[in-house]
């Protein structure tokens, strides 16, 4: 949305076939599928590493100046992007997006650095899996566990800032 539907954007990915990594990219390719002028071209893998992501991330700006998003699969991926866009001198020209709501990421998101994070409700996943684990026991069925993701942005960052 930010992006208007168009735009050249970079997904930074963690380790191939890891399932976290395997779930993100099929989201944003489900997602991707409703934006036909957002250009993914590249799907680097930086390995969940702040490091590989800024090094990355200095590649892709050098080799093509009209990107204009890095959407990480984590927030240490983001934090290397946001070092490297910040360096480059594209704060404000270039969109970065992390996983995570860890505290580094939400700190940069109340700056107005960090575009924006996802927070992930572990409590919720755990009380949610202890839920399904008691149904099944007790032979009922289960159906699915939905806890759901949540855009942090400067709106509601202090809502998950430890």
């Amino acid at each position: 949305e930010k992006l208007g539907g168009k735009g050249q954007i970079a997904i930074l990915h963690g380790p191939n076939g890891i399932s976290a990594e395997i779930l993100r990219r099929e989201g944003y390719a489900n997602i991707l599928k409703d934006y036909p002028d957002i250009l993914n071209d590249n799907a680097p893998t930086c390995n969940w590493s702040r490091e590989e992501a800024m090094s990355t991330t200095e590649n892709l700006i050098q080799a093509n100046p009209d990107l204009a998003a890095i959407v990480a699969q984590n927030d240490e991926m983001a934090m290397g992007a946001l070092t490297a866009v910040k360096d480059a001198g594209a704060l404000g020209k270039i969109l970065v997006g992390g996983i995570d709501a860890i505290a580094d990421a939400c700190a940069a998101v109340k700056s107005g650095e960090l575009d924006c994070t996802v927070f992930q409700d572990a409590v919720g996943q755990a009380k949610g899996s202890v839920d399904v684990m008691l149904k099944l026991i007790a032979g009922e069925e289960a159906g699915d566990m939905d806890i759901p993701f949540i855009l942090v942005t400067q709106e509601n960052v202090d809502q998950y800032i430890k």
